[in-house]
Formats: C-alpha cells, structure tokens, sequence
C-alpha cells in the first residue's frame, strides 16, 4: 500500500516519547481503573444511583438547572451553561443528519480554568466528563475507550501547562512539529468492534451513537494557544468503508509511528500524535492512500464525483449547522422539560432518541433526497412512495404508508427504544382510545412499561413526542415537557 512521498515531509510523534507525559499518561490510567473499581464495589453494595450511566443524556440538562437554581436563572453561569445544551444539542443534530455521510466540525473554544488546570466547555468541566464516563456497566470495549478519554484529558491539561511555559512537548527534537504557537495534538477513533457486532445481530439496535453500517471513524485535532493556554477542538468524522483501518495504519507507519500497523482499535484511539499539518490535509492523505488501492478518485472516504475541493469544507458545514440551531433550541428546552420532570434516566435516553429521530424524519418527509443520508435508502425508497400516492390524491394510503416508513426508519440511535423500558405507544387498544380522549397521539408517542405513575402506581405512563405531555392514562394525570 503506497503513500505519496510528497505527502511525507513531517513526522508524527506519539506525546509518550515524552518522559513527563509517558509519567502524567500511566498516573492517569491507574487512577481511572481505580474509579472503576470503586464504582463496581458500589454495585456490589446495591447503590446504584452512585454509578453514572454509559449514556445519560439529561447530564448536561441537569447541570444547567443547578446552575439556574445555584446562581440564579438569569446568571451569566446559567446562561453559559444552557449555550452549551444547545451546542450539544447542535452537535448531535448535525451528526445524525449526516449520519451516513462526511461532516467536519469547525475549532471550538475549550477554556483553560487556572485554578484547576482544567479546560472547560460553556461552563462544563471537561475533565468531570471523562470521570462520568467510567461506567463499570458500559460494554467491556467501551469502558476501555472511556479510560483513553480519560488518560487523553490529563494528558491534554499537561500539554496546556507545557503550551504556557513555551516548553517543548519533546525537548530534543528539533522538528518544526516542537513550536508552541504550531502545537497541534492528534486522535483517531476508529468504530468500536462491539458496536459492528450488535448492528450485525440487530439492524435496529442501538449502537451508541456510533455508526457501524459505513465504519465511521472520528478525527479530532486539539491545539494550544501559547498565551492563554485555552485549547481549540476541531473534528471530522469519516465513512471507513473505503479508508480503511488498514489504510489508517499504513499512514501513521508512513509519518513514522512505529509499530502503527499492528494497533489494535483501542490501541490507536489511545494514540495522541503531535502532528504538524492541518486536519484537513491528513484526510486528503488519507483519501490520496485510499484512491490509490481502490484504483479510483476517494474524496472524504467517499468515491469523488467531481474535483476534491477541502478548502470548501468549514464553510459548507457551517452552513448546514446553522440552518440545525432552531432545532437545537427546540431540543435543549425538550432536555430541559424532562429534567424538570425528574424523569427516570434510562427512560429519558429513549425519549431523547425517539424525539431525534422525529425531528430528521421530518427533514427527510419534506426534503427526500436528504433520507438515505439520515436513515437508509429504503426509508428514501419509502418517501418517495409517500410523495407519489400524495400527488395522487390518496391522502389516507399516503398516511399509511408514512407510518409504515417511520416505524422501520432506523435509529439514530443511542439506547435502542425498548432497552430503556420504552416502546413505541399502540395505535389501536384500550390505552390508544384513553390517549385520543385525553387529547393525545398516540402515533407519536412512546409507552412505558416497566416504570409506574408515581400519583395512581399503574403502568401506564405515556409520552407524546409531538404535544411534550407526559401523561398516565390510568388517572389521566398529565405534565408538560419541553419549556426553558
């Protein structure tokens, strides 16, 4: 497998090489299985909300409601830390939209706090995300993952100290790479094999929000700002059908990583390479590597169907993520509304996940050509269906047929709705009929079957997706979700 020569001028550089960082690195990796033992022994004393779940997709919800509550709804802290919901909110709308496809992610502002050392993102503590993460209950694969995240968040508040000093991460050196002002740290994370396996066994299992059938793979960049010590984040993510982990690995043995060829998944997603050429420019190594052993044109891991333009690329994402931010504000207040609830954890996660999907599926019905890239291709064959008995004027097979197509819609997914206790709501039945009393949807609601109606104590606690209602159709109690 051949790599321009051109392409080969600078060299990359694992951060272990350097003493100090190979020191803060394995300090780093003791005290996270540490954290994980102590949680597992937590499990063992039956205290389970002490252990933090692998997904929990109301933590940044709840963080913004302490801060409202602690500071004040009007602070500068509540504000700050509700701009990062929606961020995250834009963030996950902007993947799941191009689900199946290329999308670039311009350099975010991570904040450098001086009292901690710590680096912060619109008020959340970077650092505490990764210690959140080391859930003993996530699947073996991924708590490794969480453990690299880990050890990659110290090690990145070592740089930043170093960044501040003017100090070289490798003293030694006297490749370009070693300038302050150019550092440039670099991570590749491939899809995990556990995620490839239970899309595999189930086609519509949730695979926590990576995306197995295209392999997709995550680049991000991390750079330091020599005088602030501040960080800037930027990311791609890749469809790894056609840039393979092979090709992956021929690369960084190219750019002189000893041993690349033989990293295992977690072993290279554990890699950080100081590297000094943009992001940008090692996708199109990648693509260049790519072209060539697949002997035709590969532009973003993708077979090219004109000419590769990368210069074009932050701006047409950014375009793109700014038509999402109205639906991100939606979907932050919807977080928001199901904190406020107190609703169950495991049951938000679904209700997050069905409520994404709702909100891409009706991008995909009013644009069709957008479906494959969200969902498949059959959901697109299944549009334009729809669209056709429309113009047809057969409104009710139209109607028929857009449920059909919803319901086998992929997910997006995170949990998979059903792991977490939830279903989707029967259409037809005795709750069917109660819900269309009470004013309710059933069609777009989700129905819970292990958790209980805290006022009656019966099952029957529904969520309409479209209105924001939790509801108990046993005492017809409803709360609504889904307000600043």
């Amino acid at each position: 497998m051949a790599v321009a020569a051109e392409q080969l001028a600078q060299f990359y550089y694992p951060v272990e090489q350097s003493p100090f960082l190979a020191a803060v690195r394995t300090e780093a990796r003791a005290e996270a299985y540490d954290i994980i033992e102590q949680r597992r022994e937590q499990l063992r004393n039956a205290d389970y909300a002490a252990v933090p779940l692998p997904v929990d997709a109301l933590s940044s919800a709840q963080a913004v409601v302490e801060a409202q509550i602690f500071y004040g709804p009007a602070s500068p802290e509540a504000a700050d830390r509700y701009h990062g919901l929606q961020l995250d909110c834009l963030r996950l709308l902007a993947e799941a939209t191009r689900k199946n496809t290329y999308e670039y992610f311009p350099p975010l502002q991570q904040k450098l706090d001086a009292a901690t050392g710590d680096y912060q993102s619109y008020g959340f503590s970077i650092m505490a995300m990764t210690e959140a993460g080391l859930s003993p209950i996530a699947e073996p694969e991924e708590l490794e993952r969480r453990v690299n995240e880990r050890v990659e968040e110290v090690t990145y508040r070592a740089i930043g100290q170093l960044a501040l000093l003017g100090q070289s991460l490798q003293p030694e050196q006297t490749s370009a790479v070693t300038h302050p002002q150019r550092r440039r740290i670099r991570t590749i994370s491939e899809c995990p094999d556990w995620a490839i396996e239970a899309q595999a066994r189930s086609p519509k299992a949730g695979t926590g929000g990576y995306v197995p059938e295209i392999e997709k793979f995550m680049v991000r960049d991390v750079s330091f700002d020599p005088v602030t010590g501040d960080r800037y984040e930027e990311q791609v993510g890749l469809p790894g059908l056609l840039i393979t982990g092979d090709i992956i690995r021929t690369v960084l043995q190219a750019k002189g990583v000893a041993k690349a060829e033989s990293l295992s998944k977690t072993e290279l997603q554990a890699l950080q390479l100081e590297a000094d050429d943009s992001l940008l420019e090692f996708v199109a190594l990648l693509d260049a590597t790519a072209s060539h052993e697949a002997e035709q044109p590969v532009f973003m891991g993708e077979p090219a169907v004109a000419d590769p333009d990368y210069r074009s690329l932050p701006a047409a994402a950014a375009e793109r993520q700014t038509q999402l931010e109205s639906l991100a504000t939606e979907l932050a207040n919807d977080l928001l509304g199901l904190e406020r609830l107190a609703t169950d954890r495991w049951a938000a996660t679904a209700i997050v996940e069905a409520r994404v999907k709702a909100i891409l599926f009706s991008l995909a019905e009013a644009d069709n050509s957008r479906a494959a890239t969200m969902f498949d291709a059959a959901t697109a064959r299944g549009l334009q269906e729809v669209s056709w008995l429309r113009s047809l004027g057969e409104a009710d097979l139209a109607a028929d047929r857009l449920q059909q197509v919803e319901t086998a819609a992929p997910s997006v997914s995170y949990c998979g709705a059903g792991s977490c206790g939830l279903e989707k709501a029967d259409v037809t039945g005795g709750q069917a009929d109660t819900m269309k009393e009470m004013g309710l949807d059933s069609s777009s609601s989700l129905k819970d079957t292990e958790r209980r109606c805290p006022r009656c104590s019966k099952k029957e606690i529904v969520y309409d997706l479209k209105k924001k209602l939790k509801a108990c159709t046993g005492c017809k109690s409803t709360t609504g979700f889904g307000s600043k």
